[in-house]
């Protein structure tokens, strides 16, 4: 199953499992390149439309692939409460599509109210390029609402790490 367009879960479901075999999305048409997906679990760069075998250790080993293009925030602190959670930095998860690009828009709200219904929350474009001699990394308020239309997140939203998978020029240092 897929959680939005940018991540792909195949559950061992069998016993004593040592694999899991899928065909990965191709892309939105036969016209355009396939998709790259990149496995979360081996760390693989696979295309989109061919058949692939994830190699797995046991049942709690959950194949992930994450879609060539796309940027994923995750809180990766381990909590015992998913309130606590809402301080924590984000890390960035990039995979480039083959051009070398990726974007990513979460929608950050408070984590505890339904403010989210209401319109408290933003959405944060992370955007990342690379150019003839270097790679650049932006984020930026895409929208935000709430209370007189401006949403003040809880706590100030801090990117702790970014992760690059499969770098075809490794970094050479960063700017904020």
């Amino acid at each position: 199953w897929t959680v939005g367009a940018d991540l792909l879960v195949r559950p061992v479901v069998e016993p004593n499992a040592r694999s899991v075999r899928l065909l990965l999305p191709r892309g939105p048409s036969f016209d355009a390149p396939p998709h790259l997906w990149y496995s979360l679990l081996s760390g693989a760069v696979l295309q989109g439309g061919v058949w692939h075998t994830e190699q797995v250790r046991s049942l709690t080993d959950v194949p992930r692939w994450q879609r060539g293009g796309s940027i994923l925030p995750r809180r990766e602190r381990v909590r015992r409460s998913a309130l606590l959670a809402r301080w924590d930095p984000l890390t960035l998860h990039v995979a480039p599509a083959a051009d070398g690009a990726a974007s990513g828009l979460p929608c950050l709200d408070d984590g505890e109210t339904d403010a989210l219904e209401s319109g408290g929350a933003v959405l944060l474009r992370f955007s990342y390029a690379c150019a003839k001699e270097a790679c650049y990394f932006s984020s930026a308020p895409e929208a935000t609402a709430g209370e007189g239309g401006e949403f003040v997140p809880p706590a100030p939203i801090v990117v702790e790490r970014i992760l690059l998978r499969n770098a075809s020029r490794p970094p050479h240092g960063a700017g904020v």
